[in-house]
């Protein structure tokens, strides 16, 4: 079986040494739709159907979740969104699943600053004690190490209380709550505002 960049488990797997966004078992692997003879888009198709599968898409794209298959290929080819796999390997290194898929959006530079804004989604075979926390932190690895932003923000429905516990624990901190700004599973609801930037970033990573 081939990852999102077309190569097989064991060769990937040779490449991780070297590689900055592997942690075992996970490997990070960018979207790439315009480099020829990668399989991006089809994996792309894939997250997709498995959030409409799970019960997820609703809850990820809460303030639209009626995307068709068309818009939503043509909102992560924006130049304004950038996404990323997280795959999970067996132990003889072919990989076994999609774990997850992260992404940044309304990515801008203003003046000496890069900042975006982040979405997880873990697929419910990883949704454990440690894949979505781990799926995080390689994300946020090559958000400010890979892309070079300097602050990355979240905006969550207070309704969904798994998310704003998921939040908190990879390190993001709350600004406030702005009250009727977002919906859930078809009710308004209040939304956590939260931020960590590449130096707080840094220093835990570092500890």
């Amino acid at each position: 079986m081939s990852n999102g960049n077309g190569y097989s488990g064991k060769e990937a797997s040779r490449m991780n040494e070297d590689y900055k966004y592997y942690n075992h078992p996970l490997l990070l692997v960018p979207y790439t739709p315009d480099i020829p003879g990668t399989s991006s888009d089809v994996c792309m198709m894939e997250a997709y159907r498995r959030m409409h599968d799970e019960g997820l898409y609703e809850i990820v794209f809460h303030d639209n979740p009626t995307l068709t298959l068309g818009r939503y290929m043509a909102w992560f080819n924006s130049p304004h969104v950038l996404a990323q796999f997280v795959y999970k390997y067996n132990d003889d290194a072919s990989t076994e699943d999609m774990a997850g898929m992260i992404w940044l959006s309304n990515i801008e530079q203003c003046g000496n600053v890069g900042r975006g804004a982040a979405s997880f989604v873990v697929f419910r075979d990883h949704q454990d004690g440690e894949t979505p926390a781990a799926i995080a932190k390689l994300g946020l690895k090559y958000w400010f190490e890979g892309l070079g932003v300097d602050i990355v923000t979240g905006t969550t429905p207070i309704l969904n209380r798994a998310a704003t516990a998921f939040i908190h624990r990879i390190g993001m901190k709350q600004i406030g709550v702005i009250p009727k700004y977002a919906n859930y599973r078809g009710k308004v609801s209040d939304a956590l505002i939260t931020y960590v930037d590449k130096d707080t970033y840094s220093a835990k990573s570092k500890a």
